[in-house]
């Protein structure tokens, strides 16, 4: 008899060990085989980023040149102060408020609150 014309029962009969060494090999390689993918996955990226930045190796130049011309310091210190200026603007309203919410609620009306004032 040939191994072709062999049936897997009969195979497995009589060597029920290497039945078992089989099975537990191709688990162990179902079970690895997506993290070695993952792993030769990560390399391919790895690999092809690399060799993107190669390519464009130019044009992260010229932006870093062109972050250099952009004075960076200034826009900073422009955004910095616009936000200092909200800040004080909505400070002085809630100051407006409370005085506002105060007077009406100790019942004062607003001409008394404006002779006292002056």
């Amino acid at each position: 008899m040939s191994w072709n014309e062999l049936s897997l029962m009969e195979i497995v009969k009589p060597e029920p060990y290497l039945a078992f060494a089989l099975m537990f090999l191709y688990l162990r390689v179902f079970f690895l085989l997506p993290e070695v993918l993952s792993h030769l996955k990560a390399l391919w990226v790895s690999y092809t980023l690399q060799f993107n930045l190669e390519i464009f190796c130019e044009t992260s130049q010229l932006l870093m040149r062109s972050l250099h011309m952009v004075d960076v310091r200034r826009i900073w210190t422009k955004l910095r102060l616009c936000k200092t200026l909200n800040f004080q603007q909505g400070a002085k309203s809630a100051r407006v408020w409370t005085s506002l919410l105060a007077s009406v609620s100790l019942g004062e009306s607003s001409s008394a609150r404006l002779s006292s004032s002056s």
